[in-house]
């Protein structure tokens, strides 16, 4: 079995989804909340920034909704 270092800058967002938190982080800025890419790592880039987390959960839905 692999050990996973969820701490690990190499590793950014990577299982996200099977945290508490979600895959959904707060910021800085005027569109603080950002998705984090659950399967690459990094930073969801089609998601953009959103006003607040109900924006971001409605991106990741609409995403879920796609697949």
């Amino acid at each position: 079995m692999a050990y996973k270092q969820h701490n690990s800058p190499f590793n950014l967002g990577k299982g996200c989804a099977e945290t508490d938190e979600g895959c959904i982080r707060e910021g800085s800025g005027s569109k603080p909340f950002y998705i984090l890419n659950n399967i690459h790592g990094g930073v969801w880039t089609e998601g953009g920034k959103f006003a607040t987390r109900a924006d971001a959960k409605a991106k990741l839905a609409a995403m879920h909704i796609n697949k």
